[in-house]
């Protein structure tokens, strides 16, 4: 999908510069958006994620999660500030992204691998950067500066954040690999006892990955639900809903995310 919309590009423009990206025609900009997509993991184009971090070693699929699937990231950024969207697109990936959140933290509460867990919570944070990306986009579409700054801000943290506690939790999860020989959790138990620091740092990075008050996850959701709220007094009726809607998404995958590794801490090391 990249080098075909890369092709078609230069195919239209003569050039593989990237600022040929800045209003480009439909056909490559959904070639590369969906080439990208894959790249980061968004639904439904992310089947390679789950399956690949549980037979990696510990320490790439931290490197994998924390930075190669940013590249993805990276690349639909570039793409989505050097274009506009009108309001169905942006209801589109919109609906992807709450599908992509919702799909991850509902596979990552079933699995009883923690790595396989830590995967499907990977697939989540993208769906929640792709919210917070939406969320600038709608406020940028609709002139409401406040609400774009916020939205991209809270991506952009987010990014980072998942950096820092994503490679915490797959580093971790090869101490309890090394102690206890297995990573299903329905074998574990107790650890806490024989890894106290082990548990203490992947307590803290539970609570980065549940948005839990002074987490760093809880920053950047923080100001993605304050520029979805920051939408509703300018009455712009698109942006009304489509901020309810992303709202509503939001709340509900960060309700499951607590559950889902408030029940794996438990499991593990309680």
């Amino acid at each position: 999908f990249l080098m075909a919309g890369f092709a078609y590009l230069y195919l239209s423009t003569g050039s593989f510069d990237f600022n040929m990206l800045a209003g480009m025609p439909r056909v490559p900009l959904y070639l590369l958006l969906i080439g990208f997509a894959f790249k980061a993991g968004f639904v439904p184009f992310a089947s390679w994620l789950p399956q690949a971090h549980p037979v990696a070693p510990a320490h790439v699929s931290g490197i994998m999660s924390a930075m190669m699937i940013k590249g993805g990231i990276y690349g639909i950024i570039l793409i989505m500030i050097s274009n506009s969207f009108n309001l169905w697109e942006l209801l589109v990936f919109s609906l992807i992204s709450i599908f992509t959140a919702f799909w991850g933290v509902i596979h990552a509460m079933i699995s009883s691998n923690l790595k396989r867990a830590l995967a499907f919570s990977s697939i989540e944070n993208i769906g929640i950067i792709g919210i917070a990306l939406c969320v600038g986009l709608i406020g940028k579409d609709a002139g409401i500066p406040v609400m774009a700054a916020l939205g991209f801000a809270g991506a952009f943290m987010h990014i980072f954040f998942h950096s820092l506690f994503k490679a915490l939790l797959f580093y971790l999860s090869g101490n309890v690999l090394c102690a206890a020989k297995t990573l299903e959790a329905d074998m574990l138990g107790g650890l806490a006892k024989g890894m106290p620091r082990t548990a203490v740092y992947f307590a803290i990075a539970v609570a980065g990955i549940s948005a839990l008050p002074l987490g760093n996850g809880f920053i950047s959701e923080f100001s993605i639900y304050s520029g979805l709220l920051y939408a509703m007094p300018w009455g712009d009726l698109p942006a009304t809903v489509l901020g309810v809607v992303l709202l509503a998404g939001m709340a509900f995958v960060g309700a499951l995310a607590l559950i889902a590794f408030a029940k794996l801490f438990g499991i593990i090391f309680l």
